[in-house]
């Protein structure tokens, strides 16, 4: 059962990259009695991510708050809760939600990235880049992310600061 349970989980996850989210959901539905219990962050997690791909902000948000009550120092629910609120329009909130997770998050490119996008958006554009950088440091992949990003779109204007 815990293989077949596992399996699944694989199976969704690989789905959701895929953007099969019909297959991905259905192999996470699959999933029950125990095994589910044993697996629930890494099921609350894929299903947040499927949330998103399907731009279910909210839904996206409230399993987020429901991975970190099973978890409260679980970096992606702070991350995937934050990206969720940034798209319903609430920035500082995102802002401030992403700025209370744990210290373990700050090791994350990904935490100065998103930091970077929601300062840009709020119009930080001096913090905003400070964040950019730190993210590129720790994975300078983020260089090409951050070209095509419209929420940095501020950062790439050449007038003035904060």
């Amino acid at each position: 059962m815990a293989k077949d349970a596992v399996a699944r989980l694989r199976a969704a996850q690989g789905y959701a990259e895929l953007g099969m989210l019909d297959a991905a959901w259905t192999e996470l539905k699959a999933i029950g009695g125990p095994a589910q219990r044993h697996l629930d962050l890494d099921v609350l997690a894929t299903e947040i991510v499927l949330l998103i791909k399907e731009d279910r902000w909210q839904d996206g948000y409230d399993c987020s708050q429901k991975l970190l009550r099973l978890k409260s120092d679980c970096t992606a629910g702070f991350i995937h809760g934050a990206f969720c609120l940034h798209e319903l329009g609430r920035t500082e909130e995102a802002r401030e939600w992403l700025r209370s997770g744990p210290a373990k998050l700050r090791k994350e490119a990904v935490y100065h990235y998103n930091l970077a996008c929601y300062r840009a958006v709020l119009g930080k554009r001096k913090s905003a880049r400070k964040s950019l950088r730190r993210a590129i440091r720790i994975d300078p992949s983020y260089r090409y992310t951050a070209k095509n990003d419209p929420d940095l779109e501020r950062l790439r204007k050449r007038d003035t600061d904060d």
